[in-house]
C-alpha cells in the first residue's frame, strides 16, 4: 500500500524510511522552489509516493485553496506505471484534502486526448468538465471531484 511523505519547505522529505536517488532529489529540490514562489503550506503541498522503501511517484497540491477550489496534479515514475499507484496517490491525496476542508472541490487538468490520466481520474471519482485554456499547456481538459460528504 502506497503511503505518502510530504515534502516539507525545508528540503526535508525523508522519515529515513525510503531510499533517496538523484530524481527524488530532484523533485524535492523543485517542490522547494515552488513553495518559494507560490506560497504554499501544509498541508497544500507535495508528497512523494512511497511503496516500501521505494518512490514510485509524486502528488501534489499546485496552490493553496482559492474560492473553496484546489488544483492536484501526479505522476508516477515510468519504471511503476500502470501498477495502480498513481491511483492510490489520488485517493490518499483527496482524503488529505477533505480531511483539512471538508467543502473543497479538487480539481485537474489533462491533455485533451484519451490517456492513462483519464482512466486514473475516472477511477478516482472525478468527472470531465470540458475544455479550458491553460496558461502553460493550452487547451487542456479540466476535471472536477466533490466530496461526497457535503
Amino acid at each position: 500500500m502506497i503511503r505518502l511523505v510530504e515534502i516539507g519547505k525545508d528540503a526535508t522529505a525523508s522519515d529515513g524510511s525510503f531510499k533517496s536517488t538523484p530524481k527524488v532529489e530532484a523533485i524535492v529540490n523543485d517542490s522547494i522552489k515552488f513553495y518559494e514562489v507560490s506560497g504554499c503550506s501544509s498541508p497544500w503541498v507535495s508528497y512523494l509516493g512511497v511503496l516500501n522503501e521505494t518512490v514510485v511517484g509524486v502528488c501534489s497540491f499546485k496552490s493553496q485553496p482559492t474560492e473553496n477550489k484546489v488544483e492536484i496534479a501526479y505522476f508516477t515514475f515510468p519504471e511503476h506505471e500502470g501498477k495502480g499507484f498513481a491511483s492510490q496517490m489520488l485517493h490518499l491525496l483527496l482524503k488529505l484534502a477533505y480531511t483539512n476542508l471538508p467543502s473543497v472541490c479538487v480539481s485537474a487538468r489533462t491533455l485533451k486526448d484519451s490517456n492513462a490520466s483519464h482512466r486514473v481520474l475516472e477511477k478516482c471519482g472525478f468527472t470531465a468538465a470540458g475544455i479550458v485554456v491553460d496558461p502553460e499547456d493550452g487547451e487542456v481538459l479540466e476535471w472536477f471531484h466533490q466530496s461526497t460528504s457535503n
